[in-house]
């Protein structure tokens, strides 16, 4: 037989409140039972026992309530939420009681044992009467089960055949109580099938009943043990019964303890999911509500929490049959928490406590019982975990609940250490240690945040540029008291989330606002940040700029997430030092500068398998003669996505990445070969060669030129190096041995670009060179600025002061040409003698534009003519 105990929460799809069911449920029964027991009443003959007076009636009766209240205190219960089906072995009571007592008695006791259970359990009435209902009706069913099945066979009380008829009018009257139930909470949403319901039901009804029919049977028979062999069988049933209890007892509790320290592992990783795990506490203790106190909310969410005095309200996490539910603090030094504290456990009830404090602990709380267990983790208290008012049939809470939940609560509290552990490591990984602003991981995560809730306008880099300068003079001390003071003044500039991502950069989020007043808003935070800082007694300057990123602008429909806003305002960064800006907004072209340069790099290496890298030459003529003094190779991609690729757009981005050697070797096999192939021909022609300081860096470099050289059979003296004076002044040190031994096996060195760089005169001095180009810039300058005219008279006077040949560049116009003859020049090199050609276009134009003549040397010397 089965009770419902109280009513469901809200499941979903529901129809119908429980408010509405119950009593609708209650009254119906009542209703029901009306013909039910009016049937009953007029055919009394049809179920009493055969004769009364063999058997006493008082004290059968007495012993059938003792029965009837053992079935009630020791059920097996199966508990779901707030329905508690209690196997509670009424069909043994039953079955005796209809067979040696009147039913009204049998009824009666029913009646008096079931409300009287209800009472003591402080059922509310609305429960307490569909129970009685249930009774009325499990009961009344049995009974016209018996009274139909009577007449349907023509067995009568004194015949031997009727205890069949009893058991299966028990039988009947067991499975009304589970479909009114099931037909009941079919209006509150998705349940099982009434037929499952029914036939768990109905299994252990028929065990029960047929045991009782051999006790009958046993008890009654003309065996003179009989009552002795029923009494034993009774007992073993019953011990055998109690150990089947509490071993089913102590299975679910493990199986709830398994599935909750899984919980507890996923809360540790999942700090939403504290509400799921009480709900847990809350359902296996059968209680009404659940509650985690702890001193700080952000315990509940993982965040840390910085070391102050102990609160004086303890906060709430709270479930009940709804789901999370809001709770009143209690005080820190409340009386019952305080009890836990000291003893680990505590239960309390209104019914049996008297002590004024705890009275006073359970008003507060609006509960009739509580069980209370402190959390403790590195031997201090975490927290507490409190159950209030049990839903199903006992009123209080006992001694087994409070070891089980004093149990979990062990976990909870690792739980719990674990979480502000993780908590303190993510503050740690989301916080700058010099700055104590966010990281570069803690701004990627604010991002994300206010992105999801539309509240970030754009993000903005700045950087000093000035940090490395400090570290040098200064020490890094200083660098990081400058990172502090710059930190500090950004956010001054408002209220708003600013970390340090790296060396000098900042980054700032930034509200939704329009493109001008973000112009505006950067602009005052970099006036804000740019006066000096005073360190160590010296002030230092910095030129900070920015790089803007806009969340939605009307250049672009795409939403950034935050890493791509990241990316973005870093290209921003890049375009305004480029540029000189104090700041720029990005916009998608500069993407697509970026994008090209990134395919550049990549694409590198293949290009350079599949001869895409190609070289083309321009030819250097002498002033003084017009012999052709060289030519200068200059190196040039093919590319089939972009075209034509100069080595302005890709060779500082394969700087960058370690692949200029690659390049050089490609470039030096290319000229040696075309050297030689001249050379096989009879052309006596030199090439130049444009070196980077990274290719200077290499100790190994001068014998692998040497080997090149040698592979080719190409004299040292046709081969030329140019290098840059910035490259040279980047680190002389290590680029002037190598050039010494460049020099020594007979390469000709240039100066490229001259005029643009250092001009150290006292490096220059030292160069191991042959020769200096003057930049095209001062050269195309000539003709309308005496200041550049003065340049270039003055860099060649200096050349020829130091005996080397000076070159121009940059040769458009004859105008230019005479100019620098008068100036005495070596030589120039320029659009008008010819643009960079491929090698064969390079020799028709050899073909067309020279002569050769021998002047008594072996190879034929080419002048220019036309």
């Amino acid at each position: 037989m089965s009770e419902v105990l109280a009513e469901s929460p809200a499941p979903p799809r529901r129809t119908w409140r429980p408010s509405q069911v119950f009593p609708a449920t209650t009254a119906l029964v009542f209703a029901a039972c009306i013909p039910i027991y009016t049937l009953i009443v007029n055919h009394p003959d049809a179920i009493d026992a055969p004769d009364l007076r063999f058997w006493p009636t008082a004290g059968l009766t007495a012993l059938l309530i003792g029965i009837l209240v053992f079935c009630e205190l020791v059920p097996l219960r199966v508990e779901f939420r707030t329905e508690t089906m209690m196997v509670a072995l009424l069909e043994f009571p039953l079955v005796i009681g209809f067979l040696v007592l009147p039913w009204f008695l049998v009824l009666g006791a029913q009646l008096v044992v079931g409300v009287s259970v209800y009472v003591l359990r402080k059922d509310d009435w609305p429960h307490s009467l569909l129970n009685v209902a249930l009774v009325l009706a499990d009961t009344g069913v049995a009974l016209s089960a018996m009274i139909a099945l009577g007449a349907a066979t023509g067995v009568k009380p004194d015949d031997l055949a009727w205890p069949l008829v009893v058991a299966a009018g028990v039988l009947a009257g067991t499975m009304a109580s589970p479909v009114i139930v099931g037909l009941a909470y079919r209006l509150l949403g998705p349940v099982e099938p009434v037929w499952k319901v029914i036939a768990r039901s109905s299994g252990g009804a028929c065990f029960v009943i047929v045991f009782a029919l051999v006790e009958f049977l046993l008890w009654t028979s003309d065996v003179g043990a009989g009552p002795y062999i029923a009494t034993a069988l009774m007992a073993f049933a019953v011990l055998i019964y109690l150990a089947f209890r509490s071993m089913m007892s102590r299975h679910a509790n493990l199986n709830q303890l398994y599935t909750f320290i899984r919980s507890v592992g996923v809360t540790q990783a999942d700090n939403t999911r504290w509400p799921e795990m009480m709900e847990m506490v809350r359902s296996h203790n059968n209680a009404t509500t659940a509650v985690l106190y702890l001193e700080d909310v952000a315990d509940f969410t993982g965040e840390a929490t910085a070391p102050g005095p102990a609160p004086a309200k303890l906060v709430g996490l709270a479930v009940d049959l709804h789901g999370q539910v809001g709770v009143a603090p209690l005080d820190a030094d409340d009386h019952l928490l305080a009890l836990a504290g000291t003893h680990g456990v505590v239960r309390a009830s209104v019914d049996k406590d008297t002590d004024p404090a705890v009275l006073a602990a359970l008003r507060a709380r609006g509960a009739k019982a509580v069980m209370i267990v402190a959390l403790t983790a590195s031997h201090q208290v975490r927290g507490y975990v409190e159950v209030r008012d049990r839903l199903s049939r006992w009123g209080e809470f006992t001694e087994e609940d409070a070891e089980f939940l004093g149990t979990l609560s062990v976990h909870m509290g690792t739980a719990l250490e674990n979480v502000q552990l993780l908590a303190n490591l993510r503050h740690e990984a989301y916080r700058d240690s010099v700055t104590g602003l966010r990281s570069r991981a803690g701004l990627t995560v604010d991002a994300e945040e206010l992105l999801a809730e539309n509240r970030l306008g754009a993000l903005a880099l700045i950087q000093l540029d000035t940090l490395s300068q400090v570290n040098n003079a200064l020490g890094h001390r200083h660098g990081e008291e400058l990172l502090v003071q710059a930190g500090q003044r950004i956010l001054q500039a408002g209220d708003r989330a600013v970390a340090r991502l790296e060396s000098d950069l900042f980054a700032i989020l930034l509200e939704p606002m329009p493109e001008a007043e973000l112009a505006l808003e950067v602009s005052s935070i970099l006036r804000r940040i740019s006066p000096s800082y005073s360190l160590a007694g010296v002030d230092v300057e910095v030129e900070p700029h920015a790089g803007i990123a806009v969340v939605v602008d009307e250049h672009s429909l795409e939403h950034p997430d935050a890493a791509a806003l990241l990316q973005r305002a870093e290209m921003a960064l890049l375009a305004s030092r480029n540029r000189h800006e104090r700041f720029e907004i990005f916009r998608p072209t500069m993407g697509e500068v970026y994008r090209r340069r990134f395919q550049l790099v990549t694409q590198f290496r293949g290009a350079v398998d599949q001869g895409h890298i190609v070289v083309h030459y321009q030819p250097k003529v002498s002033l003084e003669d017009n012999q052709l003094r060289g030519v200068e190779a200059l190196v040039r991609w093919v590319h089939p996505e972009f075209g034509m690729v100069t080595p302005g757009e890709f060779v500082k981005a394969i700087e960058a990445t370690g692949s200029i050697d690659i390049l050089l070797n490609h470039v030096l096999e290319i000229v040696l070969a075309q050297i030689r192939g001249w050379l096989d021909r009879g052309l006596r022609i030199s090439v130049a060669v444009n070196l980077s300081m990274r290719n200077l860096t290499g100790k190994h470099f001068p014998e692998r030129v040497g080997a090149a050289l040698e592979r080719h059979q190409v004299p040292a003296e046709l081969l030329t190096f140019e290098l840059t004076e910035s490259n040279v002044m980047t680190d002389p040190e290590t680029a002037m041995p190598i050039l010494d031994a460049l020099h020594s096996m007979g390469i000709m060195l240039s100066v490229d670009d001259f005029g643009t760089g250092y001009s150290s005169l006292a490096y220059l001095r030292r160069l191991p060179i042959d020769e200096i180009k003057i930049d095209r810039s001062f050269v195309l300058g000539m003709s309308t600025a005496l200041g550049d005219l003065a340049i270039v008279q003055s860099i060649i006077d200096l050349g020829h002061s130091l005996g080397l040949k000076v070159i121009a560049e940059g040769v458009e116009e004859d105008a230019s040409r005479v100019v620098l003859k008068s100036m005495q020049c070596d030589g120039i090199q320029g659009f008008l003698l010819s643009r960079p050609q491929p090698v064969d276009r390079f020799e028709a134009w050899l073909d067309s534009r020279t002569v050769r003549t021998t002047n008594g040397v072996d190879m034929p010397i080419m002048r220019v003519v036309g």
